[in-house]
C-alpha cells in the first residue's frame, strides 16, 4: 500500500548492507538496459546529475551486462598504446583520430564481451 492506501505494484525497499546473496535484493525497478522491468534489484550506487541525486538499481541480467562492459575497458586499457611517459592514450578519440588499441602483428587479444568492447577493439571506427 502507498500513503493514500492505494495498492501499488511495487515498493522500493532499501538492501540492507553487509548482507550478501538474495537477501541484498530489493523489488524495484531496474534502470538499465532491460527497461525499468520491475525485478529484484540491487543498489549499485548514486547517480548525481546537474542538481539532482538518484539511487541506482541493476537486475541480475544488467548487473552481468555492466560487468561485461567493464571487463572489455579493462582489457582495453591493457591493450592500450603507451605515451612516452608510459601511462596509456585515452581510449575516447574523435573518429577521424581513431586509433587501434593491439598492436597489428597478429597477437591474441581477447574477445570482446559486448557492443561497447567491440567498439574499443575496432579503434573508435563506428
Amino acid at each position: 500500500m502507498n500513503g493514500a492506501g492505494l495498492p501499488v505494484e511495487w515498493e522500493f525497499q532499501i538492501p540492507v548492507p553487509g548482507i550478501v546473496g538474495a537477501e541484498q535484493r530489493a523489488m524495484g525497478p531496474c534502470w538499465f538496459w532491460c527497461g525499468h522491468r520491475v525485478a529484484p534489484v540491487v543498489w549499485i550506487g548514486c547517480l548525481t546529475s546537474e542538481g539532482a541525486t538518484a539511487p541506482l538499481y541493476a537486475c541480475d541480467a544488467c548487473l552481468r551486462q555492466l560487468n561485461a562492459m567493464a571487463w572489455d575497458f579493462t582489457d582495453t586499457e591493457r591493450a592500450a598504446p603507451r605515451d612516452d611517459e608510459g601511462r596509456a592514450r585515452e581510449p575516447y578519440r574523435p573518429t577521424g583520430d581513431a586509433w587501434v588499441p593491439w598492436p597489428t602483428r597478429g597477437r591474441w587479444r581477447p574477445r570482446a564481451r559486448t557492443t561497447f568492447g567491440t567498439r574499443f577493439w575496432k579503434g573508435g571506427s563506428r
